[in-house]
C-alpha cells in the first residue's frame, strides 16, 4: 500500500517512534519509507552504529545513501541542534530556540540564528 500510494498519489511516509537503532535498517529495507523520525539521542546512536556494509559506513550514512531524509525530534537547545545537523539530520523538531521569555511585550528581546 505504501508503495502504491507513493507512486500513484505522491504520498510520503515517515517511520516514526524509532526506539532501537538496529531495527531501523531492517524495516527500511523492507518498506519504502521516505523519512525517519527519531529522537536526537537515537540519532546519535544511529550515527555510531556500523551499518554492516562498506567499511566505515554508519547506519545514518547507509540510510541517507538510500535516499531517506532524517528528522531529529526533541531537539532542546542550540548545541543539540548543531549536533544533529552534523550527524546528518535533514530536519529538526523541538523547543530549541532559546530560553523561555518572561515578558512577551519586551520588543528588545529578539532571537535569531543562522544555519550555514
Amino acid at each position: 500500500m505504501i508503495s502504491y500510494l507513493g507512486k500513484s498519489h505522491g504520498f510520503k511516509f515517515v517511520l516514526g517512534n524509532v526506539g532501537k537503532e538496529h531495527d531501523v535498517y531492517g524495516i527500511t529495507a523492507k518498506t519504502n519509507f521516505d523519512l525517519i523520525k527519531a529522537d536526537s539521542e537515537i540519532l546519535q546512536e544511529m550515527a555510531a552504529t556500523p551499518a554492516g556494509g562498506e567499511a566505515g559506513e554508519t547506519l545514518v550514512t547507509a540510510l541517507k545513501s538510500r535516499g531517506l531524509d532524517i528528522i531529529a525530534d526533541r531537539v532542546e537547545d542550540a548545541e543539540n541542534l548543531t549536533t544533529v545537523i552534523s550527524l546528518g539530520a535533514d530536519y529538526a523538531m523541538g523547543d530549541f530556540l532559546g530560553e523561555p521569555l518572561e515578558q512577551l511585550e519586551d520588543r528588545t528581546n529578539i532571537e535569531s540564528f543562522e544555519i550555514v
